[in-house]
């Protein structure tokens, strides 16, 4: 009886153990805003720290679907970055507990969500970061002047 009693102590505990470990990846900032120029850090925190398995950027558009960027794991030194995604404006950067993405020279066309992601059997993704340009006023005034210019040479009788 007490032995039976301690199989299905250890039986719980090993049950415990495997429910409770967490898989997955945690991004804190939902929502980073960035000025034209600047370079940016977006954080992915690993839920295991001795995780080996790939870690995966990707990148969201507003009405496209998401892109690959990047992929990343422990047991390879470079990572692997896709189509226009390239050092050194789009940088991997992890260590014990984590894999940032560093964005350098921020531009208008950079806004979008971005989501790290743990790949197992299937991608757990962390739930997002927001990226928000800031305009400097310079491209902003540059951009309106163009365009009424351009409505006034459309408009104007010949």
């Amino acid at each position: 009886m007490q032995q039976d009693l301690g199989i299905w102590r250890m039986v719980l505990m090993c049950l415990t153990a495997v429910l409770s470990s967490e898989i997955g990846v945690n991004q804190l900032n939902s929502v980073t805003t960035a000025a034209f120029g600047e370079n940016v850090t977006l954080q992915c925190f690993l839920l295991e720290e001795d995780n080996t398995d790939p870690i995966v950027w990707y990148q969201q558009k507003t009405g496209q679907e998401p892109r690959i960027m990047a992929m990343t794991q422990k047991s390879v030194e470079a990572s692997s970055y896709y189509s226009e995604f390239k050092p050194p404006k789009f940088l991997v950067v992890n260590g014990r507990g984590f894999c940032h993405l560093n964005i350098s020279s921020i531009e208008p066309s950079d806004e979008a969500m971005y989501y790290c992601g743990i790949r197992r059997f299937e991608i757990v993704f962390g739930k997002g970061a927001l990226l928000s340009v800031k305009a400097k006023k310079l491209y902003l005034l540059a951009t309106i002047t163009f365009f009424f210019l351009k409505a006034y040479f459309i408009l104007t009788p010949k």
